[in-house]
């Protein structure tokens, strides 16, 4: 029993240099594709547990540098793929909302919550196409494979709803 602990506990020391050890060499690289602290710990974590889950301790630290900085730069690349969008990034993706004064934030806030709130008035298959893609930035590929779907439908029913809230958006917002 003793030599089962011995074992653990030099277990989880090589897994802590090992942690360690990728995190001084890949820190900074993560740190540069985010503003802030928190996040870029987050991906190195997600991906450390990658490498432990699908690698264990058996290869050479230069194998696992590399293996880490392949799974960073994929968490990354999926991060920004499938990313949440912002309040900005929505405004940006409705043309028709923009203003000649972008400085305004409080008015972009206002029509922002407006199309979110016009979006729960539209039909189900809509709304949650609409949803996914233009809130939650899933990808078309992503919504078809979810929703059991062709990827020409999901984006059919993004269009439709867009034109929609367009549609509603003129009626509501230019009436005020």
């Amino acid at each position: 029993m003793n030599n089962l602990n011995d074992e653990r506990m030099n277990e989880n020391k090589q897994y802590n240099e090992l942690y360690y050890f990728l995190k001084a060499k890949t820190f900074g690289y993560i740190k540069s594709k985010f503003i802030d602290n928190d996040t870029a710990e987050e991906f190195f974590q997600t991906s450390f547990i990658k490498l432990y889950l699908n690698y264990g301790l058996n290869l050479e630290l230069k194998d696992y540098h590399n293996i880490m900085l392949r799974i960073i730069k994929n968490q990354i690349t999926d991060s920004f793929r499938r990313k949440k969008f912002s309040k900005t990034e929505l405004f940006e993706s409705f043309d028709f909302i923009k203003t000649d004064n972008e400085e305004y934030d409080y008015e972009i806030e206002n029509k922002v919550e407006l199309i979110k709130k016009l979006s729960n008035n539209l039909p189900n298959k809509y709304k949650t196409v609409f949803d996914m893609f233009a809130l939650r930035g899933y990808i078309h590929e992503e919504i078809a494979e979810e929703l059991n779907i062709n990827k020409g439908t999901s984006r059919s029913n993004f269009f439709k709803a867009k034109n929609k809230i367009k549609k509603e958006f003129d009626l509501e917002y230019f009436q005020k």
